[in-house]
C-alpha cells in the first residue's frame, strides 16, 4: 500500500482517505466487525501497528529535501501549479 508513496502529493482529504482504509484493513485482517464496538486504539496496541500515514512521512523525510518528490509530496502547489 505504500509502494511509490513517497512520490504522491497528499492533501487532508487524502490524509482522511488513509486513514480510513488502514483502519478498515486492520479491522477485515482481524474479522473485527462495526457492532463488536472497538475502538481503533485499540486495534492500534493489539496489532502494535503504526499508522500508514506515519509511515509514508518517514518515507518522505529519508528523501533529499530538494528532489522533486519531496517538495511534491506534502506542499501545497503555487498558484501557478493550479
Amino acid at each position: 500500500m505504500v509502494y511509490g508513496s513517497e512520490y504522491c502529493a497528499v492533501n487532508e482529504a487524502d490524509i482522511q482517505w488513509i486513514d480510513a482504509v488502514d483502519e478498515w484493513c486492520l479491522r477485515s485482517i482481524l474479522d473485527i466487525r462495526w457492532h463488536d464496538f472497538v475502538g481503533n486504539a485499540d486495534i492500534r496496541r493489539t496489532t502494535n501497528q503504526p499508522p500508514l500515514l506515519s509511515i509514508i512521512k518517514s518515507r518522505h523525510a529519508q528523501m533529499d529535501e530538494n528532489a522533486d518528490a519531496s517538495r511534491a509530496t506534502f506542499e501545497p502547489p503555487s498558484e501557478n501549479q493550479r
